[in-house]
């Protein structure tokens, strides 16, 4: 979620997406409904022992692009040159699980293995849960 794209999404109900498709808009609402199931998770199993954090690695070099297609293509060849490898891009998860300070923590968005705080629509309660039931019947209905 680097420069914070999961601010551009938007909490579509319709996942679908029915109509015109638009891939980058499509990543950023992905990156979003995510980022809103796992607050929606930490508040959940609020003191069960269990943690729940979101992870941006950052711009690192990778084949998601290529293999995308369309403007994805274009993004990656023109940045690839320039961001670092996806080892790089590890820290943060890495930090997350190693660091005994981190051990308890939940309900964190970290960018760059350091805390930050994400788009003010992402923190929305009533949105994260309404993105929570929305996932459990997606779910339910593939079983």
């Amino acid at each position: 979620m680097t420069a914070l794209i999961e601010s551009r999404g938007k909490p579509i109900t319709d996942w679908s997406y029915p109509g015109k498709y638009k891939q980058i808009q499509a990543y950023a609402d992905a990156k979003l409904l995510a980022l809103m199931y796992t607050y929606a998770q930490a508040r959940r199993h609020e003191g069960e022992g269990l943690t729940f954090n979101a992870v941006s690695p950052g711009a690192v070099k990778t084949s998601l692009g290529s293999k995308a297609g369309g403007p994805f293509k274009m993004i990656e060849a023109l940045t690839n040159p320039f961001v670092p490898p996806p080892e790089k891009g590890s820290r943060g998860c890495v930090r997350l699980m190693a660091d005994p300070e981190l051990a308890t923590a939940t309900g964190g968005y970290y960018s760059s293995a350091k805390l930050k705080k994400s788009s003010e629509k992402s923190r929305d309660h009533d949105a994260q849960d309404r993105v929570w039931e929305q996932t459990e019947r997606e779910l339910n209905s593939h079983n």
